[in-house]
């Protein structure tokens, strides 16, 4: 018996030895497997920090951080899988019994199904790879820098200007105060520069808020491309049209260094008591204005790819004397201004009025006769103004007029040529 029992040890031993060299290889491969799977595990972790990083500081959209977490997340159960596998299977190796008495199945398991799991692996580190450079990609710090960029560059361009607006407005009122600017005339200019100042303070506040929403992390991952969209358009509005606007604005500032006053004697164009001008004084009339027209068009070819308003601005003086009120005069006034009578201030100031309109219409058809001269005329609107003014003091400098003065009866021609908008 005992010759039994160590013949039955020494057979087992003698196979235990025999399971050795194939043991070595099978755990080998295993091991190496399980390195290679927890080289995998380790570079998925640096993803998702890298993932969880870029939405927590809002440098990724709550849509991509989605994505990549779901594509993540599989990736991880399929590695626990494949790990808690191979850790299984490695253990019936490095056990003597387990592998003597497994030894079909684990041999089986060795040559399928770590070859599975290497080709699996492999995959899902080219996979790894994709969503590392996906999130490289989808990293929105360089994006966010270059927005804020346009903000800056934006804001800047506000500030300058403003600067702008805020002389010409200056100069503006200077030359109001000055007596070298009609009321009509510094309308105009106020509206355009309202006009601009409204619109700047509406990208303003823009700005503004599009800043708050590009640094607001929440905004950014649920927003991020609205919040670009906005920002690309400002961009436009702002940096790319600037020297558009700032074309215009030097337009108005040098159209007001013309804005002064053309003053003429009633008395050339008409007789005492006249308000149409004679046939035989319309050449003269013409010869006279034709200084005036000629810079109007000069000025405005200069800006001729402006679509633009050019404007004629007649106004009429009268002195103070007294025109009766049994005159025919006094009765095509009075018809003129719609009133059954009119007193003499009236009857001064519908005299100016109608002597403004008369030549309103004369440089009306002088313009319309240089239409040729001037350049792309489809991008002009023209008007013409004429007012009044009546007993008004033409120069309200000049502190000696008398009643019957001829310095009063006088008419003056403004012109301006502006954007429209």
């Amino acid at each position: 018996m005992k010759t039994l029992s160590i013949i039955f040890i020494f057979c087992g031993a003698l196979l235990t030895s025999c399971f050795a060299p194939q043991r070595t290889v099978f755990k080998q491969k295993i091991e190496k497997t399980l390195a290679e799977q927890d080289s995998v595990t380790s570079f998925a972790n640096k993803v998702i920090t890298k993932k969880d990083s870029l939405y927590k500081e809002g440098n990724t959209t709550e849509v991509a951080f989605k994505e990549y977490t779901n594509s993540l997340r599989t990736l991880q159960l399929q590695g626990s899988e494949t790990t808690e596998k191979l850790k299984f299977q490695l253990s019936r190796v490095n056990s003597r019994t387990a592998f003597k008495d497994y030894y079909e199945d684990i041999s089986a398991y060795t040559s399928q199904f770590v070859k599975q799991a290497e080709s699996e692996i492999l995959q899902k580190k080219e996979l790894l790879v994709i969503i590392d450079k996906k999130l490289d990609e989808s990293d929105l710090s360089g994006e966010k820098g270059r927005l804020n960029g346009m903000l800056n560059n934006a804001d800047a361009q506000q500030a300058k200007e403003t600067v702008i607006l805020t002389g010409i407005d200056a100069d503006k009122a200077a030359l109001v105060s000055a007596g070298n600017l009609n009321a009509a005339t510094a309308t105009a200019v106020d509206n355009r520069l309202s006009l601009y100042q409204k619109r700047m303070d509406s990208v303003g506040n823009e700005i503004k808020t599009l800043r708050e929403q590009l640094n607001n992390p929440t905004a950014v991952k649920k927003n991020f491309s609205i919040i670009r969209s906005k920002i690309i358009l400002v961009d436009s509005i702002v940096n790319k049209n600037a020297a558009s606007r700032e074309y215009k604005f030097s337009m108005i500032s040098e159209g007001l260094k013309y804005a002064k006053p053309n003053l003429f004697n009633l008395a050339a164009f008409f007789g005492p008591g006249g308000y149409k001008i004679p046939a035989e004084k319309k050449s003269t009339a013409e010869n006279l204005f034709a200084p005036v027209i000629d810079s109007l068009i000069l000025f405005s070819n200069k800006y001729e790819s402006i679509l633009r308003t050019a404007t004629l601005m007649v106004e009429g003086y009268a002195d103070a004397s007294g025109i009766s009120a049994s005159s025919t005069l006094a009765k095509k006034i009075s018809q003129y201004l719609g009133e059954a009578t009119a007193e003499r201030e009236q009857l001064n100031g519908g005299l100016s009025a109608m002597r403004a309109d008369e030549i309103s219409f004369l440089l009306n058809q002088i313009v319309k006769s240089r239409y040729a001269d001037f350049s792309s005329i489809n991008k002009i609107v023209f008007e013409n103004i004429f007012q009044g003014k009546g007993e008004a003091l033409p120069n309200p400098n000049i502190k000696n007029y008398a009643v019957n003065d001829e310095r009063r009866r006088v008419v003056i021609i403004y012109w301006n040529v502006l954007p429209v908008e």
